[in-house]
């Protein structure tokens, strides 16, 4: 496991060798994205999302389809933090979209109508 350190938040970088491998990495990762944003639970959702990003750097060389489908069927929690108050839990789910696009390049485009409009109106406000 490799590490780097951007915007002073630490973000491992989780090999997966297999499907299964990836599919095993992503349930802590959807077991945190289903909770509903609060005041205890906003950290362990920001935790699942720092991990997303890990197996994003890890994974979406080898296994680039079933990244992208792991993401769209996140897209409604993952914009819901996006769209958050709380500053840290809206920049690491940036920080996920930056992350995803540099990673997955032009596989990154079927997700571009998932997350533009939540980041334009972010822009808005």
């Amino acid at each position: 496991m490799r590490s780097f350190s951007k915007s002073f938040t630490l973000i491992l970088v989780s090999q997966c060798y297999t499907v299964a491998d990836l599919q095993r990495e992503l349930v802590p990762v959807q077991d945190g994205l289903s909770a509903e944003e609060s005041e205890e639970t906003w950290d362990t959702i920001a935790t699942a999302i720092t991990k997303l990003i890990a197996l994003t750097k890890g994974c979406s060389a080898d296994f680039p389809r079933d990244i992208l489908e792991a993401v769209r069927g996140l897209s409604r929690p993952l914009n819901n933090a996006i769209n958050s108050e709380r500053t840290k839990l809206s920049g690491v789910a940036i920080e996920l979209i930056a992350s995803l696009s540099r990673e997955l390049q032009r596989s990154f485009e079927p997700l571009l109508p998932l997350f533009i409009p939540t980041l334009l109106s972010m822009c808005t406000r």
